[in-house]
């Protein structure tokens, strides 16, 4: 719900298929304030990267990582994790998502 606070931060804050459904420009900044506020440790976001169109009205693919550079410049991108049945169209078991996990920097991560 916009405008409601958040409880406690935990380590790590999750967005899986979330982002690109975001089409309004101040849901959307909402939304990533909020996740990189959650987190004290880690953000994994599974999501496209890219601003390009969409056949779908209810998709609207965004270059996040510009975002997180911007408006969170305290965390960085440890690992970017390639999706393995990349996005073909018409083929119902792909996806245009890749997982993208930014630590807080400062922090350190085992791979």
């Amino acid at each position: 719900m916009p405008g409601a606070k958040l409880g406690a931060a935990a380590e790590m804050a999750v967005s899986l298929d979330v982002i690109y459904h975001l089409i309004e420009d101040d849901l959307y900044d909402r939304y990533m304030r909020d996740l990189f506020g959650a987190a004290t440790k880690l953000v994994v976001i599974y999501s496209s990267d890219e601003e390009r169109s969409s056949q779908w009205p209810e998709v609207r693919h965004r270059r996040f990582s510009d975002w997180v550079a911007r408006e969170a410049p305290g965390w960085r991108l440890a690992e970017r994790i390639d999706q393995v049945y990349p996005y073909v169209a018409g083929e119902h078991e792909t996806s245009w998502s890749d997982f993208f996990v930014y630590l807080r920097s400062g922090d350190s991560a085992a791979h």
